[in-house]
């Protein structure tokens, strides 16, 4: 096969490949392309796109002029060329005076606002910025009427209120921000999202989840995905070991799939009664506290498992109880920051396999059986807390959560959400150490 059909099926299937959201594998294709002694005009034009998606105007300059180089009547890359110069050159020509700094209304329900404090704490130097936690409908709509940008925590009634009462959002930028139950308990039709300037998902799984459950109801081009961020310093890491003490963090109910942890205690008990297991979380629903009261003693385990309730300072629990390993047995989960914040520690987590578990976390430490746990804890040499501390720094830091909210923010204010020909789409990647 000639070096230029060759060329042109590996063009051919980066561009599928970005067509199909795998924005990672397309880059390696073209990446490959332009590493030729005749790389094609495609390729670079390619990338240009992909960097512009990233906001990496820079890198987008360069692919673009390489491309426009080997052929300056190119169309395709002349036009994205011009519009990234048009863009950079609006950001330039835009300032703002200390005294006209912009105010940000950040909107909840009283008790939903845990996920809030980090990222209310980092505008605050930027912008103006009050928070309304409450069901006093007064109090909202005059948080609105004093705002620019609102921020709707969570996409339920609140939000469903707010977004079809006639015109008090009129001249806002509506910020909502979608976690996981809002979609899987049917709120998300509730919702006006003509009101709504941008959605921000936590996570590509429940985005992806969304637009399959309500395909035409969300504009995807006014979506965007901002990873939950932990605040590693929260977490001090330290070097750690394999050992026989298992960890739950979070409420006991149906969500987090309790009826799994006896069995996998159980199993463990059985190559080695030193093992036990420690649970940090209230129980909600008395059934499950009956079941695991009940399974534990029929299995002769009630000496080796301890409940500790609502536990407030989850990384000092976590280090005075010599955990070795967090177990998560969730059916679903957005997130999961009980993961992220052990990890973050240098504690091994051993993770049930839920829908998208393989984009968040290292595959390594899923499981999709009682079976596969078990053998993620005796298998000590993979034992890695080095590795879990990097991960959680590359991927879920605190810095780089606010700093994607900011940049976000503030394009909104400079430019609006204008549509232009190079919309952002959604990238997927399995998650890997």
């Amino acid at each position: 096969m000639s070096n230029k059909k060759s060329a042109s099926r590996k063009l051919k299937q980066g561009e599928e490949l970005f067509t199909k959201g795998d924005i990672e594998s397309a880059r390696k294709c073209f990446l490959t392309l332009i590493d030729t002694p005749y790389p094609p005009k495609e390729a670079y034009n390619n990338l240009g796109v992909i960097a512009f998606h990233e906001g990496n105007f820079r890198d987008a300059e360069r692919y673009f002029s390489e491309s426009l180089a080997i052929d300056p009547t190119y169309e395709d890359a002349a036009t994205n060329y011009a519009e990234l110069l048009e863009i950079i050159r609006q950001k330039q020509s835009v300032t703002y005076l200390p005294e006209e700094k912009k105010r940000i209304a950040f909107l909840c329900l009283p008790g939903l606002e845990s996920f809030l404090g980090d990222i209310v704490d980092f505008l605050k130097s930027r912008y103006e910025v009050r928070t309304i936690y409450s069901r006093d409908l007064q109090k909202l709509s005059k948080a609105v009427e004093w705002a620019d940008v609102i921020w709707l925590e969570w996409a339920n009634d609140l939000a469903a209120h707010l977004t079809h009462r006639e015109g008090i959002l009129d001249d806002k930028q509506v910020i909502c921000r979608v976690h996981s139950y809002e979609v899987l308990d049917g709120y998300l039709p509730r919702v006006n999202w003509a009101k709504v300037s941008k959605a921000i998902f936590v996570a590509p799984h429940v985005l992806d989840i969304a637009m399959k459950m309500y395909p035409t109801l969300i504009d995807k081009a006014k979506t965007a995905i901002i990873p939950n961020g932990i605040d590693l310093d929260k977490f001090p890491y330290r070097e750690r070991k394999p050992g026989f003490v298992l960890a739950v963090v979070g409420h006991v109910n149906h969500k987090k799939n309790p009826a799994i942890w006896p069995e996998i205690l159980h199993r463990l008990a059985k190559i080695d009664n030193r093992y036990e297991l420690k649970i940090a979380g209230a129980v909600q629903e008395a059934r499950y506290g009956l079941y695991l009261e009940h399974i534990f003693r029929h299995h002769g385990l009630e000496k080796q498992v301890r409940f500790f309730g609502y536990v407030n300072d989850v990384a000092r629990w976590l280090e005075e109880e010599k955990i070795n390993y967090l177990l998560t047995t969730s059916i679903f989960e957005s997130f999961g920051y009980a993961i992220g914040e052990a990890m973050a520690m240098g504690i091994q987590p051993v993770i049930h396999w839920f829908p998208g578990a393989e984009i968040l976390w290292p595959k390594k430490c899923l499981f999709s059986s009682v079976e596969d746990a078990v053998a993620i804890v005796k298998d000590t040499n993979n034992y890695s807390s080095t590795a879990y501390r990097r991960f959680v720094s590359e991927r879920y830091g605190l810095d780089e959560q606010c700093k994607a909210v900011g940049e976000l923010i503030d394009d909104m204010l400079e430019h609006g959400l204008r549509e232009n020909a190079l919309s952002v789409d959604t990238t997927r990647s399995t998650a890997t150490i």
